[in-house]
């Protein structure tokens, strides 16, 4: 697993940006926030998934740069907080995705009903 300052080098290559205050900018954050991040040694996960996304990148290609996941470049502290932020950010795809849907029913529907309803028709 690359570390957060070697992730921003990479991001100011691939956006040829110059500072550590446009690699903020492109991920949507405050430089403070960045400067966080890198002080402390974490990922901004959920920006950084955000901005692959936008741009076409692979998340595992950047965290690794090419270098395939095993136990020599990965601790389990990081692979756990790794998989919580993406069961996390596949949650709340799912309730997005479940929203959407109900929204849908509603305007098909042709009528308004309420959030709250319309969730305890499909039983959640």
């Amino acid at each position: 697993m690359k570390t957060i300052s070697q992730i921003i080098d990479f991001l100011k290559v691939h956006a040829k940006v110059n500072s550590d205050r446009g690699v903020a900018k492109l991920l949507g954050m405050e430089a403070p926030a960045l400067f966080n991040h890198k002080k402390r040694g974490t990922i901004p996960y959920k920006k950084l998934t955000t901005y692959c996304e936008d741009h076409g990148l692979s998340l595992g290609d950047i965290l690794q740069l090419g270098e395939p996941l095993n136990e020599n470049n990965i601790t389990k502290g990081e692979e756990t907080m790794f998989l919580k932020d993406l069961l996390k950010s596949q949650a709340l795809n799912v309730e997005l995705l479940l929203e959407n849907k109900l929204l849908r029913a509603e305007i098909d529907a042709g009528g308004v009903i309420k959030k709250s309803q319309a969730r305890e028709q499909n039983g959640n």
